[in-house]
Formats: structure tokens, sequence, C-alpha cells
């Protein structure tokens, strides 16, 4: 297990996908709920207190633990105070067939009429049901390749 700890946090050094997503939150109220369980949000910036990893993380092998069950009570106070405004769900590469975080996701877009999905995935990936396409939007293609340009748009706007 050490060398899995080693590889998934101890060698890891940021990314630019990573950098890019944070320039295009910029200052943005956020939270990200995450099946990922390396760290990397919060090694690349993200506020800790912002994250749900929802099958735990390598760092301490926490799983279904008081800090975990504290991450998810985060997440639905976030939920809570964001029931009128505009909420965008941004999935991100998550498979067509991983409905653990997918579906109770795409389910409260269809239950907060303000709310937006957005998924950025490869073509044979992307799915949104017929509940929510009037609010969403799918983009295929490569996510480093797409956040560059969604950088360059964020800042020209500034």
């Amino acid at each position: 297990m050490q060398t899995v700890h080693r590889y998934m946090i101890e060698d890891y050094s940021g990314s630019l996908v990573m950098q890019n997503l944070m320039r295009i939150v910029g200052n943005k109220d956020y939270f990200i709920v995450t099946s990922n369980c390396d760290t990397h949000f919060q090694m690349n910036g993200f506020a800790e207190e912002r994250i749900f990893e929802v099958e735990g993380n390598f760092d301490g092998l926490i799983m279904r633990s008081p800090a975990w069950e504290s991450e998810q009570q985060r997440f639905q106070d976030f939920v809570e105070q964001g029931g009128l405004k505009t909420v965008i769900v941004f999935e991100l590469g998550i498979g067509m067939r991983n409905t653990m975080i997918k579906k109770p996701l795409m389910d409260m877009v269809r239950d907060h009429p303000s709310w937006r999905y957005i998924t950025l995935n490869m073509p044979q990936e992307i799915y949104v049901p017929d509940g929510i396409k009037d609010r969403s939007i799918a983009i295929s293609g490569d996510i480093a390749e797409t956040f560059e340009l969604m950088v360059k748009e964020v800042e020209k706007d500034k």
C-alpha cells in the first residue's frame, strides 16, 4: 500500500489541467464531488472544505470515517444553500456507466430548475438524460485541450 501512496500522492506535483480548472473556477462559489481518491484537488489549491471524496482517499486511507461524514455534510449544506441559485454541475470524465456520482448529480439538476449540467468527456462516454437535456451542455474532447480553450475565453472576458 505504501507504493500506491507514494505513486498517487507523494510523487504527484500538480498538473496543468488542475491549474486551468482553478483558473476557470476563479472566485466562484464551488464545491467538488469526486470519485478520485488521490487528494489531487487539494494539492492543486482547491479548498479542502469544499471537496467531497465519495470513495475516501489514499492519504491516510480515509473511507467512511468522521472526516468523510464531515465532507458529505458540507456538500449537503452547499446544496441546500444553492437551491435557488444557478448551480452548474460540471462533470469531468466520469464514465457513462459510473452512476455512483453521475446519477445523483443529474437527479439534483432535474429537481432544481435553476441548475445546469455540463459534461466534458470522450464522445462515447457522454450521456445526458432527457429530463435535463434542455439545461445541459455536452462537450466531447480532451479535458486538457478544452480547459486551455476555456481559460483563454475566461481571461479574454476579464
